[in-house]
């Protein structure tokens, strides 16, 4: 039995980034970043580093419809970008490292830095792996915005689950 435990210990080994390792690249998930100026820590949820480049990724998902009526299609994403440079900016550039708000509608719209980094990423990968550039594009797709939309879609029902259980037993009905 202990042999066997063994084995399916080894087999659990964390599993290496395909995309990562194609393109070149280190990935890490929610790393520290130095305090700002309240002397909070601030945590990107993925770093990305290709060579001397540097990127810090915050990953949100934002809906049009908060807003009633919604201003236009994508303001709700043009604030979200805003409020994540605000956070996040000025201690990129003091690391020299560069900023991704990679923000998502709920309505499948990307950011304009979002839609830039899987470019780049895209770009990476087709020069490290002699692909097309379509083709890289097509596995970015599939090894980032899949795995990003899972992980949005938990922190969603989460966050759900969190209002239910606040308003159980309450007459109130919950809020929209």
């Amino acid at each position: 039995k202990k042999k066997k435990k063994k084995k399916k210990k080894k087999k659990k080994k964390k599993k290496k980034n395909i995309l990562a390792s194609c393109a070149g690249l280190e990935v890490s998930r929610n790393p520290s970043l130095m305090a700002n100026a309240e002397g909070r820590i601030l945590r990107a949820d993925l770093a990305v580093t290709f060579g001397e480049r540097v990127f810090y990724i915050d990953f949100s998902l934002r809906s049009p419809f908060v807003e009633n009526p919604p201003r236009d299609a994508t303001s709700h994403i043009t604030r979200a970008v805003e409020q994540k440079k605000q956070k996040y900016d000025a201690l990129c550039q003091q690391m020299q490292a560069e900023f991704v708000p990679f923000i998502m509608s709920s309505t499948g719209s990307l950011s304009e830095e979002a839609v830039e980094f899987l470019a780049i990423l895209a770009a990476l990968i087709a020069k490290n792996s002699a692909i097309s550039y379509g083709r890289a594009l097509a596995d970015v797709k599939r090894f980032v915005i899949q795995p990003v939309l899972r992980r949005l879609a938990q922190d969603i029902m989460i966050a759900q689950n969190s209002v239910i259980r606040r308003h159980q037993g309450r007459q109130q009905p919950l809020p929209a």
